[in-house]
């Protein structure tokens, strides 16, 4: 993530930047910071659920997993400059496979009994 800001950062500073090129750069850098924020939250849901608290910051982390992959499709789709094959897509299907996975578990009724 924080490797991820330092290149945005140099490559904003090159030069100007075109219209959607600067709506990449933005998206790139809510994702950079997003993705540190929504692993914290994972980590921490994970770990407080575990001991029967922590059901909405486990789920709100799902969400922003959810909402952090659907960003980097639509990188992927806006980057002009980038190879583009199955792999470029591969990372941010995964990303959504897994959030969905993670919300649909946490709306079982195991788990809301787990949450009492």
């Amino acid at each position: 993530g924080f490797i991820s800001i330092a290149f945005v950062s140099m490559f904003q500073g090159l030069g100007s930047l075109s219209a959607n090129l600067g709506l990449l750069m933005t998206l790139t850098y809510v994702q950079a910071f997003g993705i540190f924020i929504a692993a914290v939250a994972l980590l921490v849901g994970g770990i407080m659920f575990l001991k029967g608290k922590g059901y909405p910051v486990l789920l709100y982390g799902a969400f922003a997993q959810a909402a952090l992959s659907l960003i980097d499709l639509t990188t992927s789709l806006m980057n002009k400059y980038a190879v583009q094959n199955g792999l470029t897509y591969l990372g941010p299907v995964i990303g959504l496979g897994m959030a969905g996975f993670t919300i649909y578990l946490l709306f079982t009724p195991v788990a809301k009994q787990w949450r009492k």
